[in-house]
């Protein structure tokens, strides 16, 4: 798995989603505030001003919260041991 380093924050979410497709309707707020904090930060980054510092919190809050929100992914307990114990 690589990382890009060239990003803008809203390309960022964009890459985010595109290899999250347990994204939906539910995280519409959040992604609605990500969406509005990322075009003002890449405003700040193309004007070459510095980023404010509670734009750039409150983008890694809200991007942390988001990925709180993934559902739980469920182990296969199909392992082949029940097969082995019931052929015995």
């Amino acid at each position: 798995m690589g990382f890009v380093t060239n990003e803008s924050y809203e390309g960022s979410i964009e890459s985010f989603l595109s290899v999250n497709e347990w994204v939906s309707d539910s995280e519409a707020p959040y992604l609605a505030s990500l969406f509005h904090i990322a075009r003002l930060l890449d405003l700040k980054v193309k004007a070459g001003q510095a980023l404010p510092a509670g734009l750039t919190m409150e983008f890694r809050m809200l991007f942390s919260e988001l990925r709180k929100c993934k559902p739980a992914t469920e182990l296969s307990d199909d392992d082949g041991f029940d097969d082995e114990i019931a052929n015995i």
